[in-house]
Parts: structure tokens; sequence; C-alpha cells
């Protein structure tokens, strides 16, 4: 296993704090550094990767927020009576 220490950059990604192999919690690919938190994927003690923090954990918490939005709409209109379907 090669040595990684702060500031390398390996898989493009360049490292800060835990230079140990870690496994992604998502894709299971090793990675670098002290990762990312994966909710609402997996559970925040978990890590994942670089990559699947922007190709999925990112995604998933922009689709949840959006839900929340159209159902703070919907309820908004509902207590205002107003039957019109609000779209984003």
């Amino acid at each position: 296993m090669a040595t990684v220490k702060n500031g390398d950059v390996v898989n493009g990604t360049r490292v800060w704090g835990n230079t140990e192999a870690r496994r992604c919690s998502l894709c299971g690919e090793e990675f670098y550094g002290l990762g990312n938190n994966p909710e609402p994927l997996k559970n925040f003690e978990a890590r994942c990767c670089d990559p699947c923090n922007w190709e999925k954990v990112i995604p998933s918490r922009l689709a949840g927020m959006r839900s929340a939005i159209r159902r703070n709409r919907e309820g908004l209109a509902k207590q205002k009576g107003e039957s019109d379907a609000i779209n984003d």
C-alpha cells in the first residue's frame, strides 16, 4: 500500500485528515482522507468517497429538500383554501 500524506492528491481528491485507506460505505471503493457524511443514504457514522458524495448523496439531499418544499407549499395552499396545484 502506498504511503499517503496530507496534501497528496489521490484519484483526483486532495487528502486531508486521516491518511489511512478507508472503504466507501456506498460503492466499496478505497479512498483516503476524512471522507463525507453519506446521510440520508447511510448512517452519518459511515463515510463515503468524494465521487459518491457528488453523484449519490448530494442529489438525494436535494431531492429530499424539494419534496419538503413541495409539501410545505401544498400545506400553505390548503390553509389559504387554494385548490390550484403548485408546480416547481
